[in-house]
């Protein structure tokens, strides 16, 4: 067991382990620190499916016998249904908007417009 005290970073993360995505999210573990300095001290437990739990300082993490991390207090925080796809999408939006598909061949942008179509439909299913 060990207590989130907000300036005992280190040894939180070496009690919890690093999330998968740790070295895809930060370059150095100082960026990392001031990651969590800007927002509120906020230290994060992920999930496999991405869902999150935010531990506020004072909180007291354990870690059960079959490896689960749990924390005394936490805010749960569902994941986000957005994608890199559909980034992918606001970026062809965004050439489109803008007029600047012109590179593309026509059957491009306008398989592109029919993917944009539908994906604009999944949004209302997704978000609602």
């Amino acid at each position: 067991m060990i207590q989130w005290k907000g300036d005992n970073l280190k040894e939180v993360i070496d009690f919890t382990g690093k999330d998968r995505n740790f070295d895809k999210w930060f370059k150095s573990f100082e960026e990392y620190e001031q990651y969590v300095q800007k927002h509120n001290g906020i230290f994060k437990l992920f999930n496999a499916d991405g869902s999150h739990y935010e531990i506020p300082v004072g909180a007291w993490i354990v870690k059960t016998p079959d490896g689960y991390n749990v924390a005394s207090k936490a805010i749960f925080r569902k994941k986000s249904a957005w994608s890199e796809s559909d980034e992918e999408m606001l970026k062809f939006w965004n050439l489109y908007y803008e007029h600047k598909v012109g590179d593309m061949p026509n059957k491009d942008v306008v398989e592109t417009l029919e993917n944009f179509n539908s994906w604009l439909r999944t949004l209302k299913e997704r978000y609602t």
